[in-house]
């Protein structure tokens, strides 16, 4: 799974916002498909409570807006979060997390790990990582995260060769191995 954001201009009444569209590709089998962020990258809505926006705004507008969002996650839109992480604000990487597409390892900004994040492990896999993470996505990105915040591991960047040996592993692979 990879989280993607896709700028999204939406008109309404001779003018034009901005937002932003974060999303897991592919879509998760269950929760929100999609998260709208305002144009400082904090959150609006997720899918399924997007019609709550209309007690206070107009229902043409929510409209626009959830479809302008729906039409970017169908076509692929945007860039990864790893090339995009100044976008999210803290919220939005809070309710990222309470949905499961991510877990935070710090409190700076871009501090994530997603499911398909290397780990570098430079002393190996702690004894019984694999049975912990018990085939569940998101217990294993909450393993993968203790673990860097511990110091047993490292994130490493995307097309940077790990600085050091040692077995490298995503989320997404720890929770197949099950």
């Amino acid at each position: 799974m990879q989280i993607r954001i896709a700028e999204i201009r939406v008109g309404y009444e001779g003018r034009e916002d901005r937002y932003f569209v974060m999303y897991p590709s592919p879509a998760p089998e269950a929760g929100p498909d999609w998260m709208i962020l305002d144009a400082d990258g904090g959150p609006v809505c997720v899918d399924e409570t997007a019609d709550k926006l209309r007690d206070e705004l107009p229902e043409e507008f929510v409209d626009a807006l959830c479809e302008a969002a729906r039409a970017a996650v169908e076509r692929r839109a945007g860039e990864s979060l790893e090339e995009r992480l100044t976008i999210p604000g803290d919220s939005a990487f809070e309710w990222a997390e309470d949905l499961g597409w991510l877990v935070r390892y710090g409190p700076g900004v871009g501090e994530v790990i997603l499911a398909n994040t290397p780990v570098l492990f430079p002393d190996g896999l702690p004894a019984g990582l694999r049975d912990r993470a018990g085939g569940d996505i998101s217990r294993a990105m909450r393993l993968l995260a203790d673990a860097v915040r511990q110091d047993e591991a490292e994130l490493l960047l995307p097309g940077v060769p790990p600085s050091r040996p040692g077995e490298i592993l995503t989320a997404a692979e720890l929770a197949a191995a099950q």
